[in-house]
């Protein structure tokens, strides 16, 4: 069976439409893929800030937590002080005044 030119006119054109969508339909997944690429990208450097930012959030933590510990031994250790001090204040009070009734006789 020969075709008719008209026919084979048609079909070139419907062909040549066809490479005109498929080419548009390629560029378009091509832009896409390339966005999609850069929001990759995006997303990894993005969890990598996330993930640097934890790490020194945690850093943060630890050495308040060491602060923290440091003052209140600091702390413990001036209340150990002054309590030895009170008591020996007391002490020497009793002995060199005689106790609650130092001057009183009895």
């Amino acid at each position: 069976m020969r075709r008719s030119q008209s026919e084979t006119i048609c079909e070139t054109r419907s062909s040549s439409a066809l490479d005109g969508v498929v080419g548009k339909l390629q560029k378009q997944l091509e832009e896409q893929q390339a966005i999609i690429n850069l929001q990759n990208r995006k997303i990894e450097a993005l969890k990598s800030e996330l993930a640097e930012s934890h790490r020194l959030r945690a850093q943060d933590m630890q050495r308040n937590e060491l602060e923290t510990r440091e003052l209140y031994l600091m702390l413990r250790d001036a209340q150990d002080v002054a309590a030895a001090s009170s008591r020996k204040t007391k002490d020497g009070a009793e002995v060199s005044g005689g106790g609650k009734n130092a001057g009183h006789p009895e």
